[in-house]
């Protein structure tokens, strides 16, 4: 699996600080105030608030400056629940600070009489909207502090009275449990519970004679540090969502602060909440949070309670605080800013960060791990479990930037059992332009929250699974787990990539899904990966999308399936299955708006559906050639780019006519034929047309885009034990692993990283051939027929007739670039075409193309024909001799061009040719009127452009040769001598040439002055002419260049 063991994500950067439980604090208690702030604070507070210009400033500024105790009726529980007592209470605590922070004792008195109102108003209870009424006691507790100087003996006792009873009242629990019963916080109420009975319980000591009143503060605290554990996940997400989260997570935080001023210490350090204000920040898509669980668009916690700026204020964050101001200016604070009875313009005026600069991130897309919460359903509601789980979240974001096209994609992975969470493991919602597309059904009832209202693939006639409606008590795992878990992960600026595994909830044999997000400004798409098998037997599978209107389109490019809300689209193109049935089947309402849900059917034993989402269409779409079975996807050209997809259906390798790799996926982006970026997904190799675009010594996701390179690994342990090579036709201008920089070699197109040499296949290419015939060599030649004959001078020819043989061991090419040389010469009595090279979608078919060649006065002619027609044709020159012709021929099938250079590499002819898209054979004939020597094939492997390449052969007597073919040959940087794979020093290379008697064979018998060779010649080959230099059995030998362009070029021969 790629799943990085640390995941090491777009998370703060937290000092990993040892949790320290709370501790009963010794001596007498400290005096007021000492909640949310101490005498020894006060000044640097004051000077924050009341400095004229800053945020702090201002907030402090809207804090209001009269309050009284407002009530909705007669007491009782049912009316305190009222906005107006909530509102009251919050308007009490501001009046108390402005006490504090001007010794204006008007302010106090009147925060006194509202709190000495409230206290003989309020009820205390334990049970009714705790997550609302079990802020009061906080918010007493808040201005107790803080007027504490101005209250008499008796209005003390009145007011820790009141609050004893709350504690007591707080403790006796719910109908579920007394709160004794949790050893953790676990959902919004219990939040809410523990930081009003601390509160209240650090208000009143040295007050109050409540029984083991310190010990019960030191549990609530030590529940309240569990849950900051293990309700917040380890990267800081909340699994209720943002609704509940806001109703009794987050306000829970002034108990913390209170913790540290009490002496009880800090409780904060080292726990996940410290994290999360990176993940409201990633959540946020368009104007609203993406929701999920019991939440939607009218439940989504936008009006967040603002004590959010103590964490940032307290890590320093700067993405979070552009987060949490993003979040502030699409909803403003108002009375309706979901604090409860706490402030929200007092938690902003006392930890905005002043000073600290909002930082737009780089890149937003984020994944959230869950907790391994394993147990019974009744365990998980009372126990903290703070091991890590094997899902989580995904929020995938194509940019930040406004002037960019903005796509959002949440996936979820659900393996953790949490209170409001629905049974939506591998759900997933699309929100384009701003506008949320495919979404959550929604808070609802039963029916919302099951399996089958979500983003899944469902089987047609078979019930999904259906727990409870929350799942409070009713989790689809024995151990209380969802069972979801993560496969793969790479979020990166240029892609994401995430795979998870859903088995378990889809109640599957096989049930894993992907998402592949291409980021690009103008023209971003997401790819949806969903692989399914039910039981072996034959079903139609549903893959469903909840959305924001009824699809139109069937999912194919000319109809696409269409979203539309809001004035923005989402269209849908299936590339897999071939054909899709899209449909609509009614509608579901949960969260305050209608879900109609979309469903594209297919059916087989087990089919593999493929989509492509974005705010605009595909303009054209393409089946993969010659797939293996296992593969599917396909090609799709948007705004004049063409994408290449390759899917696995079944997690083994895949491949079609000209890409293979040992991946999951594989997607190449082409210009003008040629690959221009690429991606490779758990991958160690990737290869297309014969060009290797990836290397790599362990499996990783990897992409190649926008002049940058980005890797992370299957083992998550960075670079360190990482060796890959890569094909990147741009200048690189930035690498990393695992999102860590790192340090790189290109050379020309290829760019290495890691201790170990290049791997063989991006510089020792497979393909490139040099057949020269001497001591009886035929090299790799097969299929040869009777005629052939290899002469005593060391070239090929026939006995009689046509003797004929396939190039390459009989495989065949790939459809790239390719340059094919060869000399001839032709014995008294020849005529027309006496040598032929076919080139064939079989072996010596001709049906791509066939070169012939023959004598043509003082030279050859070279024709070359297609559909037995000729479309190119050149008189070839004789060398100095007069005795022996040599020409090259270069072929582009991907440009569908070709051309005939002479042997200095000037041309001869250019003209266009048939595309090719297929792998061909090459075959070559002759007669016995004609002697074929030194025939060079040479591909171009190396940046899928260029042929080029070294080939290094050796004869059984020792003597030794080479063939180098680059562009600019003579401006080479350097050349060396290998042996056993390690490069001889330059002086024992030099040596070695001259006592070989290297000759150069290729371009010197044309020359007229051998000492001013043109620049443009592209091949030349040395032969030695002593003998017994390298026979050494089973040693390896080679000659590696280093063309002008950097690229190392290494041939090797063992004999």
């Amino acid at each position: 699996m790629l799943i990085k063991s640390s995941l090491a994500l777009t998370v703060v950067a937290v000092l990993a600080v040892a949790q320290t439980p709370p501790q009963i604090p010794s001596g007498a208690p400290p005096s007021h105030p000492r909640l949310l702030f101490t005498q020894l604070s006060k000044g640097a507070l004051q000077a924050k608030v009341l400095a004229a210009g800053t945020v702090s400033n201002a907030a402090y500024n809207a804090l209001a400056t009269y309050s009284s105790f407002q009530t909705s009726g007669p007491p009782s529980i049912s009316n305190q629940g009222s906005t107006t007592v909530t509102w009251s209470l919050r308007r009490m605590t501001e009046v108390a600070f402005r006490y504090q922070m001007t010794g204006n004792t008007g302010y106090g008195n009147n925060a006194k009489n509202a709190l000495l109102a409230a206290c003989n108003y309020l009820i205390p209870q334990g049970a009714t909207t705790t997550y609302v009424q079990h802020t009061y006691p906080a918010a007493l507790a808040l201005t107790f502090d803080m007027v504490y100087p101005l209250l008499s003996a008796s209005e003390k006792a009145t007011v820790v009275g009141h609050l004893e009873q709350w504690i007591s009242a707080i403790a006796g629990g719910s109908s579920f449990a007394p709160l004794s019963y949790f050893n953790a916080a676990t959902e919004n109420k219990s939040f809410s519970s523990f930081a009003g009975a601390a509160l209240a319980g650090m208000a009143i000591w040295g007050d109050s004679n409540y029984p083991n009143l310190l010990n019960s503060v030191q549990a609530n605290l030590l529940r309240l540090q569990n849950g900051y554990r293990d309700a917040f996940s380890p990267d800081g997400s909340v699994d209720e969502s943002y609704g509940y989260y806001n109703y009794g997570e987050m306000n829970s935080l002034n108990a913390a602060i209170a913790s540290e001023g009490c002496g009880f210490g800090d409780i904060l350090s080292g726990t996940n909440v410290l994290k999360t204000p990176r993940w409201l920040t990633a959540s946020l898509m368009g104007t609203q949070f993406v929701w999920h669980g019991d939440s939607g668009s009218s439940h989504k916690g936008m009006r967040l309670d603002t004590i959010g700026y103590y964490v940032i204020n307290r890590t320093q964050d700067p993405v979070g605080l552009w987060g949490q101001l993003r979040i502030e200016e699409l909803q403003p604070i108002t009375d309706w800013t979901v604090s409860q009875a706490y402030s929200p313009w007092l938690n902003k005026a006392m930890h905005f960060p002043e000073g600290l600069a909002a930082t737009l991130p780089a890149k937003l897309s984020s994944f959230y791990r869950d907790n391994l919460n394993e147990g019974s359903a009744n365990s998980n509601k009372t126990t903290a479990y703070f091991g890590v789980g094997e899902g989580g979240h995904a929020l995938l974001h194509n940019s930040t930037s406004p002037a960019d096209k903005m796509l959002g994609v949440f996936y979820m992975i659900r393996d953790e059992w949490m209170p409001h969470a629905h049974e939506d493991d591998g759900h997933i919602a699309i929100a384009s332009e701003g506008q949320h597309q495919h979404q959550d059904v929604g808070y609802g009832g039963y029916a919302e929250a099951q399996s089958t209202a979500h983003n899944i693939v469902l089987v047609a006639g078979v019930a999904g699974f259906n727990g409870g409606t929350t799942n409070y008590y009713n989790p689809p795992g024995p151990d209380g787990r969802f069972h979801g878990s993560l496969g793969s992960l790479a979020l990166t600026p240029t892609f994401d990539y995430v795979r998870g595994n859903h088995e378990h909830m889809w109640m599957m044999e096989r049930a894993d899904r992907s998402v592949l997000m291409i980021k690009d400004p103008s023209d971003p798409y997401v790819v949806v990966i969903s692989n399914v098998k039910k039981d072996g037997s034959n079903r139609t599978y549903r893959e469903q999308w909840a959305s924001a209107s009824a699809a139109s389109g069937q999912g194919t490019v000319s109809s696409p399936m269409t979203i539309s809300k809001g004035g923005k689209y989402l269209r849908t193109v299936y590339l897999s299955p071939a054909s899709v049935s899209i449909s609509t089947s009614g509608t579901m309402n949960g969260g305050g708006y209608t879900s109609y849900m979309n469903r594209a059917s297919a059916s087989g034993t087990e089919v593999s559906f493929v989509s492509v989402h974005a705010a605009t269409s595909c303009s054209a779409s393409s089946p993969l050639q010659s797939p293996l079975s296992n593969t599917t996807g396909g090609s799709i050209t948007r705004s004049g780019k063409v994408d290449k997809l390759l899917v696995s259906t079944d997690g083994n390798a895949i491949g079609d006519a000209s890409t293979t790799s040992d991946g999951r996926l594989a997607w190449l982006r082409f210009t003008s034929g040629s690959v221009a970026e690429w991606i490779a997904a758990e991958a160690t190799d990737l290869v297309h047309g014969g060009l290797v675009l990836l290397a790599s010594s362990e499996a990783v996701n990897v992409a190649v885009r926008q002049g940058e390179i980005h890797v992370t690994t299957s083992s998550g342990s960075g670079a360190g034990n990482l060796s890959l090579a890569v094909y990147a036709p741009f200048l690189v201008t930035e690498v990393t692993v695992d999102g860590d920089p790192q340090a790189f070699s290109q050379s020309a197109n290829q760019v290495t990283l890691g201790g170990g040499a290049p791997p063989t296949g991006p510089s020792v290419s497979l393909d490139d051939r040099f057949y020269h015939f001497n001591e009886g060599d035929a090299g790799d030649l097969a299929n040869l027929s009777p005629a052939v004959l290899i002469a005593n001078d060391g070239t090929f020819t026939s006995t009689g007739g046509w003797a004929t043989a396939s190039l390459k061991g009989g495989t065949s090419y790939q459809p790239r670039p390719i340059s094919l040389s060869m000399s001839l010469n032709f014995l008294p009595g020849a005529y027309g075409h006496e040598a032929v090279i076919f080139a064939g979608a079989t072996p010596g078919a001709g049906d791509v193309f066939e070169l012939r060649v023959g004598p043509q006065g003082y030279g050859m002619s070279v024709d070359l024909f297609q559909g037995g027609s000729s479309v190119l044709g050149a008189q070839a020159p004789l060398d100095l001799s007069g005795c022996h012709g040599r020409f090259t021929l270069t072929y582009d099938p991907v440009l569908g061009t070709a051309e005939i250079l002479d042997p200095l590499g000037q041309s001869l002819a250019f003209g266009n040719v048939s595309l090719l898209s297929s792998p061909y054979f090459l075959d070559v004939a002759v007669t016995s009127f004609a002697r074929l020597d030194d025939v060079a094939i040479f591909d171009s492997a190396e940046d899928g452009v260029t042929p080029q390449g070294v080939v290094f052969w050796g004869f059984p007597s020792g003597r030794a040769g080479f063939a180098l073919h680059a562009p600019l040959i003579l401006a080479s940087q350097s050349a060396a001598l290998l042996y056993g794979g390690v490069a001889i020093d330059p002086v024992t290379t030099n040596y070695w040439f001259f006592a070989s008697g290297m000759v150069e064979s290729g371009a010197a018998p044309y020359l007229a002055n051998p000492g001013q060779p043109p620049a443009s010649i592209q091949q030349i080959f040395f032969e030695s002419t002593a003998t017994a230099l390298l026979t050494t059995p089973g040693q390896e030998f080679g000659v590696s260049v280093t063309t002008w362009g950097g690229l190392t070029l290494t041939g090797l021969y063992t004999y």
